[in-house]
């Protein structure tokens, strides 16, 4: 039945002690959540609305016209790095000076602030450069610089300058030294303006390739025996260059696995 409870079984009329509702299918939690769907195996698990606080109304803030869009494309990526390489990079600009040429051209560095907030953390820049080496737009709906979200434990959420758009980043485990990556845009049309799909292809083209770049090397230099540990670079105005957004992912790395940090 569409309610997962066995109709029929053929053969088991006669069958001692056969019970139909004994092979319902399992029932799942299913919520919706700005228009996205989020499944949870765990009946005992508190609602996604409630650990998620306050991600609803910053997503709808930088977004006012998220219930309109719908799902446009979707880019996959298979990765040679652990799925934590991944989220520690996305958790922190240090790197992106550096690395993003584009990125920090597109984005205004001076207004960019990372906030940790229970299973989420936000990354905001409060500005953008309309003549940009990323990408040309017009400013619009999306009239700020660069939004983003990590919300516990493998998902990303994007909101870019110019028309309105989401994007979600999900980072899928695949083995020790293996990750699948599904980067899903959400527009006002299934078909996207040249505005978007220059936004689009800026972060298939350039962006994923220098990160994944990035996180590929870190895994191999993970393997050195001359590694032991990093530090934490964190300063007090929670500037692009602090890194509390990871120290915060990996605490609750930590507090999932039940260990304790020394």
């Amino acid at each position: 039945e569409l309610d997962g409870k066995l109709r029929a079984a053929p053969n088991t009329g006669e069958l001692a002690s056969f019970d139909k509702c004994a092979f319902s299918l399992k029932s799942v939690r299913v919520e919706q959540f700005c228009g996205l769907l989020f499944v949870n195996l765990d009946p005992e698990a508190k609602s996604f609305a409630e650990l998620s606080g306050n991600l609803e109304a910053e997503l709808r803030q930088y977004c006012p016209r998220i219930d309109d869009l719908v799902f446009a494309h979707r880019h996959n990526y298979e990765v040679a790095s652990n799925w934590k390489v991944l989220i520690d990079n996305f958790l922190e600009c240090y790197h992106c000076g550096p690395a993003h040429r584009d990125f920090v051209n597109l984005v205004d560095m001076q207004t960019y602030k990372s906030r940790v907030c229970g299973i989420y953390s936000s990354h905001i820049s409060q500005a953008a450069k309309v003549n940009n080496s990323a990408f040309k737009f017009e400013k619009g709906d999306v009239d700020f610089g660069y939004a983003a979200w990590y919300v516990w434990p493998n998902l990303t959420i994007w909101i870019y300058p110019g028309e309105t758009n989401v994007s979600t980043l999900q980072m899928i485990p695949a083995g020790p030294e293996r990750t699948l990556e599904n980067l899903d845009w959400f527009l006002p049309q299934t078909e996207p303006t040249k505005q978007l799909a220059d936004a689009m292809a800026y972060m298939d083209e350039v962006l994923q390739p220098e990160d994944i770049g990035l996180c590929e090397s870190v895994q191999r230099g993970l393997h050195s025996r001359g590694y032991n540990q990093g530090r934490f670079v964190i300063d007090k105005m929670l500037t692009h260059l602090s890194e509390h957004a990871v120290h915060h992912f990996q605490k609750m790395v930590v507090d999932a696995l039940g260990a304790t940090i020394r």
